[in-house]
């Protein structure tokens, strides 16, 4: 499972130190995203992990949602298959 969470672009040292703490690898991109039809920059930070990390994600997502002081990150949850070659 590749566990997508996008959040807005705010304390984004403290929000690596978070998720660098709980997995040993994730990807992290700069993106801009809109909300309520106004521009913000966006953190997407994706984690490939199995389905038993679903609570874990969840409440890695009410983490960074307290760190942002935001109402809510989107999380995406999208089945696939990954392999190292």
């Amino acid at each position: 499972m590749l566990y997508r969470i996008l959040t807005e672009h705010k304390r984004r040292d403290k929000i690596i130190g978070i998720v660098a703490g709980q997995f040993n690898s994730f990807t992290l991109i700069d993106g801009l995203g809109y909300w309520k039809g106004k521009p913000e920059k966006a953190l997407i930070i994706e984690i490939a992990a199995g389905i038993s990390e679903r609570e874990t994600i969840a409440e890695l997502c009410r983490t960074i949602n307290r760190v942002n002081a935001q109402e809510c990150t989107l999380l995406q949850e999208v089945e696939c298959r990954s392999t190292l070659i």
